[in-house]
């Protein structure tokens, strides 16, 4: 049986891992909607290290947005997509689907990416030069995973394709006369396709706990309002999904010889939902994944003989935290302008005295 280190906050192997030398590695993100907030923070603290040795990098829903934002090398663009594309009305309202049946607007989701929050497509060309991303969709009728190569100029389709989530999604995604789902049908973690391509080093981000059986929990609620010929269709997509899922564990936890596998998984799960999450849920998930991005990156990074860029102090802010972040800003410099000194008071002792005056700046 091959070797699978999970990095969590409850797991440590990483500790346990021993220099190795590895020719080539890969990259394979799980989907999971706005739970792939997660996914976003591990990727961020990747790209503050300037951490991206990945040769072949193969998503799945949420996972490839992500894949498409790291790749053109966007900090904090993936979380913004999340937290506001697609909490925006436009993109989906709970009223709105219950009252008429209209879905998720991945048109809007995919035309966030390309003008309110576009992607830097010049950097991501000059990546795909030397590597392979990956979005895996689901075969409308025969419910097989297919693999699309993520270019320049295919990727509204290809991550319209991969993000499809069945029964949820307002207009059906097809091209190539093929009708496309959600790539967590048939393929929730691809990580088979990474080992199909002759990669023996994977590096997993998964956005549910190890353990974690009922990936889907929405869908069922779903399925219950569904007109009957649909039904029948969703329950074929649940069951080939569940399979899919038990199967990926099974090899997740005893995997080839030859492989070893390299984990990060939230511990919990995660606050945040397929849809209709909390921002205070998804900043939480979101620096849940850059904690456990940095702890990989100085530990399993260092001992895979992969260069990266040491980390500096930082800190990552989101809007839940920027007044924060002003506020020790402001502590800090007005504890650098104290002034010291010392008298001598009743009975000679020697009293030391510090006075701390925040600085006023007049306005003119």
């Amino acid at each position: 049986m091959g070797k699978r280190y999970v990095i969590s906050n409850k797991h440590h192997d990483n500790f346990m891992l021993a220099q190795r030398h590895v020719d080539k590695i890969a990259l394979v993100t799980e989907g999971g909607g706005q739970r792939g907030i997660f996914t976003a923070g591990v990727l961020d603290a990747f790209l503050r290290a300037e951490f991206n040795p990945f040769d072949l990098l193969i998503g799945t829903s949420a996972g490839s947005l992500n894949l498409a934002s790291y790749i053109c090398g966007h900090q904090g663009h993936a979380y913004k997509v999340i937290a506001e594309a697609t909490r925006h009305p436009e993109f989906f309202t709970l009223a709105k689907y219950l009252l008429s049946g209209e879905g998720l607007d991945l048109d809007f989701l995919v035309d966030s990416a390309e003008s309110r929050i576009p992607l830097n497509w010049d950097k991501g060309a000059d990546f795909l030069k030397t590597k392979q991303v990956v979005a895996v969709a689901t075969h409308g009728t025969e419910l097989t995973s297919a693999c699309f190569d993520v270019t320049r100029e295919n990727w509204k389709h290809v991550l319209s394709a991969s993000c499809a989530i069945p029964a949820l999604h307002k207009r059906p995604v097809v091209f190539d006369d093929t009708r496309w789902f959600d790539g967590g049908i048939a393929a929730p973690i691809p990580v088979e396709e990474a080992y199909r391509r002759g990669y023996k080093h994977i590096v997993v981000v998964r956005t549910m706990p190890i353990d974690f059986e009922d990936h889907h929990p929405m869908l069922e609620v779903f399925l219950k309002r569904a007109p009957s010929k649909t039904l029948t269709e969703l329950s074929a997509m649940l069951i080939k999904h569940e399979e899919s899922y038990r199967q990926t564990q099974r090899f997740l936890a005893s995997p080839p010889d030859d492989v070893e596998i390299y984990e990060i998984s939230p511990d919990r799960v995660l606050q945040s939902s397929v849809i209709g999450s909390t921002k205070k849920q998804l900043d939480s998930d979101y620096m849940h994944g850059v904690r456990l991005g940095r702890l990989f990156v100085e530990s399993v990074g260092r001992k895979l003989d992969i260069p990266y860029k040491p980390y500096q102090r930082y800190m990552i802010q989101t809007s839940e935290f920027a007044s924060q972040a002003q506020n020790s800003e402001r502590v800090e410099t007005t504890w650098a302008s104290r002034t010291t000194g010392q008298f001598e008071g009743e009975a000679g002792v020697n009293i030391e005295w510090i006075n701390v005056n925040p600085i006023v700046t007049k306005e003119r």
